[in-house]
Formats: C-alpha cells, structure tokens, sequence
C-alpha cells in the first residue's frame, strides 16, 4: 500500500488495514502470528517494523499511520528489499 504524497503527516493519524492470504503465508513456512506491517523509511532505505495487530479471522493486520508512505505486511526478516 502506498500512501502519497510520501512522508506528510497525518494530523490524527489513519489506521492501516491490509489484507493477506493465508495459503502464501502457509507455503513461505510463515506463521500468521508473526506478521507484521512494515513501512517503508527512505531516509535509511530499509523497512521498518510497526505495531500490528492480526485479525485471523478476517486475514488482516492493523497499525496506525503517523504519515503517508508504503506499507506491506511481511514476517520478520522477510520485507521485500528495496522499495
């Protein structure tokens, strides 16, 4: 998910919700407890991980944005790198 225009912050904040299937996550040998949303910082060009919560249920993760940028869901040590 790519919130623009990149790096302006959100006066309140937003909540993030994004999807995931669990049959990939299942075949990359991932438990959906380790899930995490990641956001993207340009300034260090790497992914940093954020506060998430799983909904199994439904197959989402929420956090709270504090300004737009790109956000994926991934397990620790698994963001895509670069951008």
């Amino acid at each position: 998910m790519d919130l623009e225009p990149a790096g302006s912050a959100l006066v309140s904040g937003a909540a993030v919700v994004l999807t995931y299937d669990p049959l990939q996550v299942a075949a990359a040998g991932t438990r959906e407890d380790s899930l995490l949303i990641w956001c993207w910082d340009p300034l260090g060009q790497q992914w940093q991980p954020l506060p998430s919560t799983i909904d199994k249920k439904a197959n989402t993760l929420t956090t709270q944005a504090a300004r737009c940028a790109i956000y994926q869901v991934a397990a620790p040590g698994r963001a895509r790198a670069g951008r």
